[in-house]
């Protein structure tokens, strides 16, 4: 679950960046009803959601390897 939120957060910040650089600095190209300056906006906005989805991906990953270790550590204690 961690991976695929990890994975989905970094193609969020590439998809971001790539509209940033397409949208946001080529006078000639924009999506939709949107300007230079919104599309900068809302690049940002993506790269932003992308770099949390990555953050709890992480998140979500350490609490995975404690819950696995502590449950190492408890079945030598046992043993």
């Amino acid at each position: 679950m961690s991976n695929i939120l990890r994975f989905v957060g970094w193609v969020l910040v590439g998809l971001g960046v790539i509209a940033a650089f397409a949208g946001g600095f080529s006078p000639g190209l924009r999506f939709g009803f949107l300007g230079g300056f919104e599309t900068l906006i809302f690049s940002l906005v993506i790269v932003l959601n992308g770099l949390f989805i990555v953050a709890a991906g992480e998140s979500i990953g350490v609490l995975f390897a404690i819950e696995a270790n502590t449950r190492k550590a408890a079945q030598q204690v046992t043993e």
